[in-house]
């Protein structure tokens, strides 16, 4: 799903992609994390890509949606890609709260570009999946 909002993407099977555009809004955050939340909730885990180059900044309601939400998906691994300092610092205030105050496993790291933020989640994945047993 792709719009002014930004975009949202999902990649079987837990894979969820998220690229932020512009000034994050409460509305922006319901509309990309709705349907993350409803693709995730049966899962075991979640990898998540999360695209911040086109990011301005976020309202104080965003920040509190997100963390809000966050509580209804399962445990997950979240790689930020891009940004400018001030951006990672806006979202390692997001992701640090989430990870403090929620009640689930999160896990995250800062990525230059893709292709390392991909191989870090793989990795996390097999560690998700040895926690849980599989194969």
């Amino acid at each position: 799903m792709s719009n002014e909002q930004g975009d949202f993407r999902w990649e079987d099977p837990c894979f969820a992609h998220l690229k932020f555009e512009g000034r994050i809004t409460e509305a922006q955050i319901d509309a990309l994390f709705t349907p993350l939340v409803v693709r995730a909730s049966e899962l075991p885990y979640v990898l998540m890509t999360v695209d911040i180059t086109e990011m301005s900044g976020a309202s104080p309601e965003s920040r509190r949606q997100t963390a809000k939400l966050m509580e209804e998906i399962p445990p997950r691994a979240i790689a930020v890609i891009g940004g400018t300092f001030s951006q990672r610092m806006v979202s390692k205030l997001v992701l640090k709260a989430t990870e403090l105050l929620g009640k689930t496993r999160q896990i995250s790291a800062f990525f230059a570009e893709p292709d390392a933020a991909r191989t870090w989640l793989e990795e996390q994945g097999g560690v998700f999946d040895a926690e849980i047993g599989e194969p």
